[in-house]
């Protein structure tokens, strides 16, 4: 079998991800490049016989080396054999990509000009010669969309076709520089053509070449040592005066002059994301409870019932400590998928960059760019994506600090327990105590960005320049396929490491007598109650037990001080559990749609903090302890594979003396104004 590389290439936005999406199937391998944080994708498809592997490179502007990612392309290319480059334009903004090709087109490897955004660029009233285009590049060149179908089979015949290209690509220089080259052509005597054309490249650059005569050397010494660059500019301007025609449109402008308004631009932007994350909780929160209910109602008591005669810590263990965790892990992808489907629509509707234009300001101040505040938007709904969306920030050590202060942020997870206690101790108030603590994470992690930026680690000045790509209509398949690839790579990960822990915290909390009053961890809680009892709520052990819970999942906690694992009794699955299973799925189909609760089918008791003083100050200290603790184990995973062990360990040490440090002044300085 023939085994083909491919390698995808370009700006920045211009669609790669939707492109190696819709050639592969979404079936591909997610990564990070060795030595930084960047994602790599690639994926092996099988085709008549050959193997194709394609690999995404990070999006560049050019082939400089001095950013990360500019380092990973070169590399690659240098290092690797590669049969094909597919470089991936913006039909809708040509000349900016036209750079990369240039540059692309240099290294002598077969290479197919994509212009993505075709059907874009025909609403905008771009035309482009498809033909001249190609002739005056020499390159294969193909107008194309990533939402036609008939597009991809396009591009697959042309791949097949290309991989066993010669590369070998005339220099296009300026009539002077022409002349020379030919001149050297001429005198080098190399027989293979794309061996020759490496080595006209290398002489207009200015490097020694042998074979090359003294008349051309002192040509090369003499000229303007930035006029083999300074002629990709001569180059686009010509081919772009040739082979594109675009009629004036307005549209796009009136819509930034509404969104990039100097007045409105904060306020709209606030209440897009508002809404957006309303739109992630509503429409996941039915589909997480009706998982949790089949669970509880059908699944287990169905196990039990299949149990009988197996000692009774065992049939608790595999039902509470097994299958129930694992449903608890499992409610989680409705989350993960709304989260990913919305943040993808930022990403193709140009939105996204819009928002971190509009924060850069701001964000500057705290030595972050713009788009670390998608990052740690995103850390409200969810910490891991949020740590996610900090590869998108330009360098390596912007993506570190940005990564440690989206842990502050207070997540999904955190909420019921802050509604929970602000419904129990500050009846009337709970807005203003759910926004405070919301606030209270913000500040700190500011306030973390400015101690952290001194370091050497993290500190970095660069400018920095950023792009608003033009704003398109999201395709709902590409959507759809990213955030159902991040749900299966959730399900991988959550499924192993965050299960095992959940399953240990159970032995722990019903070990040795299935009482949790008399676990393990209920004994070492009373043991530590000294450590927390400066913070106000020491005296309850059920506060301290539930710490170590929330490392498994921060929803742990509400379930834990509720206790509020349900009884379940055994009996078998019949045929009128099918009828109202399938009854409940399309109430919970109809919630999400129309972003409503779902009903409940019975009331739960709600048991709070029995054992505790109720006090409000000892409820909002421990409420601030929780906001600022160590993360679960689902952030502290993303933490350790995109960014190591030292960063992972030092959001632990951060959220181990911060909380702690918080809660004793917030606890302490109240009450001593109380008296």
């Amino acid at each position: 079998m023939k085994h083909y590389t491919v390698a995808l290439l370009g700006n920045p936005n211009v669609g790669k991800s939707a492109w190696i999406n819709l050639l592969t199937h979404a079936d591909f391998k997610v990564g990070n490049w060795p030595g930084v944080t960047i994602e790599k994708k690639e994926a092996r498809v099988y085709d008549q016989g050959c193997c194709y592997h394609f690999i995404d490179l990070p999006g560049i502007y050019s082939l400089s080396e001095d950013l990360d990612e500019g380092r990973i392309c070169t590399s690659f290319l240098k290092e690797h054999h590669v049969d094909l480059i597919l470089d991936i334009c913006d039909s809708t903004c040509l000349g900016r990509s036209l750079r990369l090709c240039l540059a692309l087109r240099e290294l002598q490897i077969p290479m197919v000009v994509i212009c993505g955004f075709a059907d874009t660029a025909e609403k905008l009233g771009i035309t482009i010669d498809q033909e001249q285009l190609s002739d005056m590049l020499q390159l294969p060149v193909r107008l194309l969309s990533a939402r036609r179908k008939r597009d991809a089979n396009t591009l697959w015949t042309l791949i097949r076709h290309q991989v066993h290209g010669s590369g070998s690509y005339d220099p296009l220089f300026d009539p002077v520089q022409a002349s020379v080259a030919r001149s050297l052509a001429a005198q080098l005597h190399e027989t293979d053509e794309r061996r020759r054309n490496e080595k006209v490249y290398a002489f207009m650059r200015g490097e020694q070449v042998e074979g090359a005569s003294a008349e051309l050397e002192h040509w090369q010494c003499s000229r303007d040592p930035d006029a083999f660059w300074n002629r990709y500019d001569t180059l686009i301007e010509t081919l772009l005066e040739r082979c594109v025609t675009q009629q004036e449109h307005v549209r796009y402008t009136i819509a930034d002059r509404i969104l990039l308004h100097p007045l409105l631009a904060l306020p709209l932007c606030a209440l897009f994301l508002i809404w957006m994350l309303q739109m992630v909780f509503s429409g996941s929160a039915p589909w997480s409870e009706l998982i949790m209910e089949i669970c509880d109602e059908y699944v287990c008591p169905w196990l039990l019932y299949h149990m009988e005669g197996i000692p009774q810590v065992l049939q608790r263990f595999l039902t509470e400590g097994v299958v129930r965790s694992a449903a608890s892990v499992i409610s989680f992808v409705p989350l993960m998928g709304c989260l990913y489907f919305w943040l993808a629509f930022l990403e193709e509707s140009g939105y996204m960059a819009r928002i971190a234009f509009l924060a850069d300001r701001v964000m500057s101040y705290f030595h972050l760019s713009g788009k670390a505040l998608i990052a740690m938007v995103l850390g409200f709904g969810c910490n891991v994506p949020g740590i996610m969306a900090t590869r998108a920030l330009e360098s390596e050590k912007r993506r570190r600090l940005a990564a440690l202060l989206v842990p502050f942020m207070s997540c999904g997870a955190r909420l019921p327990l802050y509604l929970l206690f602000a419904a129990s101790f500050f009846r009337g108030k709970e807005a203003i105590v759910v926004a405070s603590l919301y606030g209270i994470g913000l500040l700190i992690a500011f306030a973390a960005a400015l101690i952290l930026s001194r370091m050497q680690y993290f500190h970095e000045e660069r400018i920095q320049v950023m792009e608003l790509p033009p704003y398109r209509l999201p395709s709902f398949s590409v959507m759809g396929k990213t955030a159902f690839h991040e749900m299966i790579a959730y399900l991988r990960k959550a499924c192993s490491v965050v299960l095992i822990i959940m399953m240990s915290l159970w032995c722990l909390s019903y070990l040795p007598s299935g009482e949790r009053e008399s676990s393990y961890l209920a004994n070492a809680s009373r043991s530590l109650s000294f450590v927390f009892a400066p913070l106000g709520f020491g005296d309850s052990w059920e506060c301290v037990a539930s710490l170590p819970a929330g490392i498994a999942a921060k929803e742990s906690i509400v379930a834990f001080l509720q206790a509020s694992q349900p009884e379940m009794t055994a009996r078998p699955f019949t045929n009128e559990d099918i009828s109202r299973l399938l009854s409940r799925t399309l109430e919970c189909a109809k919630a999400a749609t129309l972003m409503q609760k779902l009903p409940a089918q019975k009331e739960e008791g709600m048991r709070l903090w029995e054992k505790a003083k109720d006090a409000p100050l000892r409820a909002y200290s421990f409420l601030v302890f929780v906001l600022l603790s160590i993360p679960c184990m689902m952030t502290l995973s993303a933490l350790l594979k995109l960014y190591g062990r030292r960063i992972m360990w030092m959001s632990v040490g951060m959220m181990i003396i911060l909380p702690y440090l918080a809660s004793l002044f917030l606890y302490q300085f109240m009450h001593f104004l109380q008296g």
